[in-house]
């Protein structure tokens, strides 16, 4: 072999090698940025946007009504405790969707404004998507100008992103009702309040003011979920919280994505140069 070719393979060599180093890297950053998106989200007072979902109940377009699906309050109006009326629903014809209980034994979801912590990782069932809050905690939540404080009774599996947030947040029918979130699958604002605030009044919620204390002070306002509401802002605080980490990761690992597939193209171009000679 000549000092020639051995030089011609050596700087192939070479080209493989940064290629390849290059393609590891790339795969170390989309990894860590992935697994990133994946971790407990950590509420405090600070708005945060979370992915939503709805259980126990779904609303039916085609017969614009609510239709009771969890075995509890099936069983009840089936019963004669109460009518599916009272509930200003209709009952499904299987009642399958959930049991109507809380993770606690004996917690019935009925009639009580509640949400259900999902799991970071929904093949673990860790039930910790926001940071593993403990039961009765409860959270403000803002949809569409619309806010309430429900307590967290009940925990769930979770699954796949909503609209590119971590699915963390998972809302008993009637709580998702007082809202008017009717299509079950959608991104809310949400932060965590005192222990002490007041629960929102079943099949109520008030408009949402950005960066107050009203909470805390007493002074919100009840309103009928589809009653008219003057005061409330069309882009609700849900459009408003603080950038999150989720936008920011997405924007970084594209830019991180376009330059390692340049520094990527590169390097081929050179080996394939250095094999030509």
């Amino acid at each position: 072999m000549t000092a020639h070719s051995l030089r011609k393979w050596y700087d192939g060599w070479m080209s493989v090698k940064i290629l390849g180093l290059i393609v590891g890297f790339v795969c170390l950053i989309t990894g860590y940025f992935l697994l990133s998106e994946t971790q407990a989200i950590n509420v405090t007072t600070e708005p945060t946007l979370v992915g939503t979902t709805y259980y126990g109940g779904n609303w039916d377009e085609s017969k614009k009504a609510w239709i009771i699906d969890n075995k509890d309050q099936c069983d009840r109006v089936r019963g004669g405790e109460f009518s599916a009326q009272s509930l200003s629903g209709e009952l499904s014809p299987t009642c399958s969707d959930d049991n109507g209980e809380g993770f606690v034994e004996g917690t019935k979801l009925h009639n009580r404004v509640s949400f259900a912590e999902l799991s970071t990782d929904p093949s673990a069932k860790d039930f910790s998507a926001l940071g593993d809050l403990p039961l009765g905690a409860k959270i403000e939540i803002s949809y569409r100008g619309k806010c309430l404080v429900a307590e967290k009774l009940d925990v769930g599996q979770g699954g796949g992103p909503v609209n590119g947030y971590q699915r963390s947040l998972d809302l008993w029918w009637q709580t998702a009702r007082s809202l008017d979130f009717k299509n079950g699958f959608d991104v809310m604002s949400i932060r965590r309040v005192p222990d002490n605030s007041p629960l929102t009044e079943l099949g109520k919620s008030y408009p949402c003011i950005q960066n107050t204390t009203s909470l805390e002070q007493g002074q919100s306002t009840p309103t009928e979920p589809n009653s008219p509401q003057t005061t409330v802002n069309n882009s609700s605080s849900d459009s408003t919280p603080n950038v999150t980490d989720n936008s920011r990761k997405n924007t970084l690992l594209g830019v991180l994505a376009v330059g390692m597939i340049l520094f990527s193209v590169l390097a081929l171009l050179g080996f394939l140069r250095h094999i030509k000679k």
